[in-house]
């Protein structure tokens, strides 16, 4: 009930995608949700943590929303979300992903030295863009460098002993496909 009346969320009123869109534009709207969450949230982070009140929003007790898609990267042309009356609205208009090859894996596992770390890529394209983020969305570590390639994987080494003990996001983007995984550095 309280975001439903707080931020014009409710069935029939304001459609979560508009309300994510305000988010962008109206200064106290935003002040608003993030106080609401009891979230510090300043304009000036506000694109960073966008993606978090986005979730909050859509995925809060009032507002019933989910998310679906189909696994087969040439049928699912964009993400769909559906509220409680199957109303469709598209995440991104106007924007068409690119066919992803279903037939790229990826492992990320240590080598002997508990400071390296492998990524194989089971893929015809061994270029690709690897970065690791924090959980604050900073990037601490950027790949450069080309994938040593063996008879039907490119594998990819880089040093983490820099970085503090956490949790990290492995962003790895190829010409045909782009994966997140996540991965705990623990000495």
């Amino acid at each position: 009930m309280i975001l439903q009346k707080n931020f014009g969320i409710e069935k029939g009123g304001l459609e979560t995608k508009q309300a994510i869109e305000r988010l962008l534009k109206d200064e106290k709207y935003f002040e608003r949700i993030s106080k609401y969450f009891k979230i510090k949230i300043t304009m000036k982070n506000r694109i960073l943590n966008l993606a978090f009140l986005s979730i909050l929003l859509l995925f809060s007790s009032n507002n019933s929303l989910f998310a679906y898609g189909t696994n087969d990267p040439k049928l699912n042309r964009e993400t769909k979300f559906v509220d409680y009356q199957s109303t469709e609205m598209p995440l991104a208009e106007g924007v068409e992903n690119d066919t992803v090859t279903t037939n790229s894996i990826v492992n990320i596992w240590n080598s002997n030295d508990a400071y390296n770390v492998k990524v194989a890529l089971k893929d015809k394209d061994s270029e690709i863009d690897i970065a690791i983020y924090n959980m604050l969305g900073k990037e601490v570590l950027k790949v450069v460098q080309k994938g040593i390639q063996t008879t039907d994987e490119a594998i990819y080494e880089f040093n983490v002993s820099k970085l503090p003990n956490g949790v990290y996001l492995c962003v790895l983007i190829g010409r045909n496909f782009r994966d997140v995984e996540k991965f705990i550095i623990s000495r």
